[in-house]
């Protein structure tokens, strides 16, 4: 009896330790619970309706009712809410789902404080998009721990499908053949520490339309990251992305890549930001056309860290703007933490471009830009940030990997050549090209390469010690144009006063030469229709004139238009202070045109524009004898 006693005092202590465990791990899967209902509560892409944890002894029920919802600042989903996969208001999430509570969960976890097994079943909302599921089949099978570090790991498969998709409210339809889509996830209950690994083995989307039929095909995709919140809205660590193959084909025009893979390294050093990316492809293929393979590194340095987490903070805040500010206030904030970041020197460079057309290194480039001495940002200083930019770029092209690109292009032009034909046509191709490049000041050839380099510094581009060209005013209208739509307004007013971007013109009646021509970018963030009303399209540079003409008239009547690749238009005040715009000048296609019968002598303040707010390439012409 003896014997006994200490045995029944151990399985006492057993069982005591066994219950006051049991309730331990209950109390902390609660408050585990609580700290990520608030994290997804505290989500712009996450609608809490309930999420409660009911806690019982050795088990527990969680009462879900949440809907995932893509932000309009992150359009990366679109397509999927454009075809039906995700319904406009969101993706419902709801049910209950049973736990069992720890200490000893069994399973795969063994020791743990919870685990689960879920079903999602497919939404009724999607399931007339996709009208071959297979039966009462789960969308999503997710299996989940809850780790004694604190940590939430769910695995997660998504049911293999093949048959028709048929989006709502359209009258076609399409083919989707998905295989082998899973992922695992690992985070904290606050949701600041990430591991994620997704894989997909196959996905084949095809249409048949006609003439728009096509087919697209994803394999061998995978996506690792490792992450962690280091401010608010800032995020560091690696991630790293590939596939084996992917692949588009149309009735006229098929593509391949082969072996594309990603791998980024953001990390945090003091208050700055650094990141590295590297990228590689395999052999590429467009119709008949073909790449080896290529790869590209790009950094970042010396980023501010409390300024990027208060501008992700901002676009967030201006979601329902497209993630930009839309009042002045608003820009005051964006442009303030721009200026934080262009304080700090940042630096931004292509490390290596590598393009391999039939040997490694056939092509290979280098290209690095910095910003300094720049403490102040402003639209009306963006002059000082042309000057401040410190810029080199190198391009490597080998002479034999210049014959071959020459030799497929004649390939492709001549019908069904000799050897002799296109040994001929080839090389009259590549004469033609050298020929072309001699006598610049930035190339340099020789026997084995030609090689382009060039500096920029104090907006000016040069070759070695040579000057190429003056490019700060073009630069400043770049950055006017990016900065403008950067935080997604203008100046809503076009000032003829200030100091034109490409200069003031002198001419006087039977001016030569004629056309004078001047080469710009046309384009901006300032909607021309709002500011001077119906009649007048496009999206110029308010804060500044493009040109300023100071006319001498004569006889003559005078022409005023501009040339592009792109859809541009043209807004001129003329000397007595009319509003004369166009879009598309008869004849002239896209390109605009103005025609002044009796023109006045005087100034002339001329803005070219884009209908689509884009900074284009275009020259403005002004001519006596006609529009060309």
């Amino acid at each position: 009896m003896k014997t006994l006693k200490p045995l029944i005092i151990v399985a006492i202590a057993l069982v005591l330790a066994y219950v006051l465990a049991t309730f331990w791990v209950g109390h902390r899967v609660q408050a585990e619970m609580d700290q990520l209902a608030a994290a997804l509560t505290a989500r712009d892409d996450v609608r809490v309706n309930r999420f409660d944890y009911e806690r019982g002894f050795g088990r527990g029920v969680l009462h879900y009712d949440v809907t995932w919802q893509p932000v309009d600042a992150d359009p990366s989903l679109q397509a999927l809410v454009d075809m039906g996969l995700i319904p406009e208001d969101g993706f419902p999430l709801q049910g209950d789902l049973q736990l069992r509570q720890g200490p000893w969960v069994g399973g795969n976890a063994g020791l743990a404080l919870a685990r689960t097994e879920g079903r999602v079943a497919l939404p009724e909302t999607m399931r007339a998009a996709l009208p071959q599921y297979p039966g009462q089949e789960p969308l999503l099978r997710v299996d989940g721990i809850m780790t004694f570090g604190g940590l939430v790991e769910t695995h997660t498969r998504v049911v293999d499908y093949q048959g028709r998709v048929t989006p709502p409210d359209t009258a076609g339809s399409a083919r989707l053949e998905l295989e082998g889509l899973r992922a695992m996830t690992r985070s904290t209950p606050r949701l600041d520490e990430a591991v994620v690994e997704l894989r997909l083995d196959r996905a084949l989307l095809g249409f048949d339309e006609g003439a728009d039929s096509g087919e697209i095909e994803l394999a061998g995709f995978y996506l690792d990251a490792d992450m962690q919140e280091a401010r608010p809205q800032l995020w560091t660590g690696t991630s790293g992305a590939g596939f084996g193959r992917i692949s588009l084909s149309s009735p006229d025009d098929t593509f391949s890549l082969t072996e594309g893979r990603v791998a980024s390294d953001t990390r945090l050093e003091g208050d700055r930001v650094h990141a590295r990316t590297a990228m590689t492809v395999g052999q590429s293929t467009i119709n008949q056309y073909s790449i080896q393979g290529g790869e590209m590194t790009i950094s970042v340095r010396d980023l501010d860290a409390d300024a990027l987490a208060e501008l992700g903070r901002l676009s967030n805040e201006f979601a329902e703007t497209g993630g930009l500010p839309d009042s002045d206030e608003g820009v005051a904030e964006f442009m303030a933490q721009l200026e934080r970041i262009v304080a700090g020197n940042p630096a931004v460079a292509v490390e290596r471009l590598s393009v391999a057309f039939e040997a490694p290194d056939d092509l290979v480039g280098n290209y690095h830009v910095t910003v300094e001495g720049v403490n102040e940002l402003s639209l009306e200083s963006l002059d000082v940030l042309a000057r401040g930019l410190r810029s080199t770029a190198e391009l490597r092209l080998k002479q034999s990997a210049l014959r071959h690109i020459a030799r497929r292009i004649a390939a492709d032009q001549l019908v069904q050549p000799s050897e002799a034909e296109l040994d001929e046509a080839a090389a009259g191709m590549y004469q033609t090209a050298v020929a072309g490049m001699e006598g610049l000041p930035f190339v340099t050839i020789t026997p084995e390469e030609i090689v382009a380099a060039v500096e920029l510094r104090d907006g000016v581009l040069y070759a070695g010690d040579t000057e190429v060209m003056n490019i700060e005013q073009m630069l400043v209208t770049m950055l006017s144009g990016m900065a403008t739509a950067g935080v997604g307004m203008g100046t809503g007013s076009l000032d003829p006063a200030a100091e034109p971007l490409y200069g003031r013109l002198e001419l006087e009646f039977d001016f030569v030469p004629d056309p004078y021509e001047i080469e710009l970018l046309a384009g901006g963030a300032d909607d021309v229709e709002v500011i001077l009303g119906e009649g007048c399209v496009g999206f110029v540079n308010g804060i500044n004139p493009d040109v300023v003409l100071n006319y001498a008239a004569g006889p003559n009547p005078l022409y005023i238009y501009g040339t592009s690749e792109f859809d541009t238009s043209l807004v001129v005040l003329d000397p007595a202070g009319q509003w004369h715009c166009n879009d598309d000048a008869l004849g002239r296609g896209l390109d605009p045109g103005l025609e002044f019968i009796a023109p006045a002598s005087g100034d002339y303040a001329i803005w070219v524009g884009t209908l689509d707010g884009n900074m284009v390439e275009a020259v403005l012409s002004i001519s006596e004898l006609g529009m060309f």
